[in-house]
């Protein structure tokens, strides 16, 4: 079982550019993986890999201090 992240601390996560980055964005993983043309059933299995419920593909950055997320992906951001 994975530790609980929030996708606003990972390297591989991009916020949407309006607000304050607590919203919604774009995970540089998932992006990449749906370039490859993977099947449906695979898309599902990254999604739940991601912390999502297929057929989601909404990434929520989460807040600094309530991560809500288990991603087998995150990698903390150094920055």
């Amino acid at each position: 079982m994975t530790a609980l992240v929030s996708c606003r601390t990972c390297r591989h996560f991009t916020a949407d550019p309006i607000g304050d980055g607590d919203g919604i964005g774009h995970c540089q993983k998932l992006e990449a993986y749906l370039k490859t043309n993977p099947t449906p059933q695979k898309i599902n299995l990254a999604l739940i890999a991601l912390g999502n419920l297929p057929p989601d593909r909404v990434i929520w950055g989460g807040t600094l201090n309530h991560p809500t997320r288990q991603c087998q992906k995150y990698e903390l951001n150094p920055a």
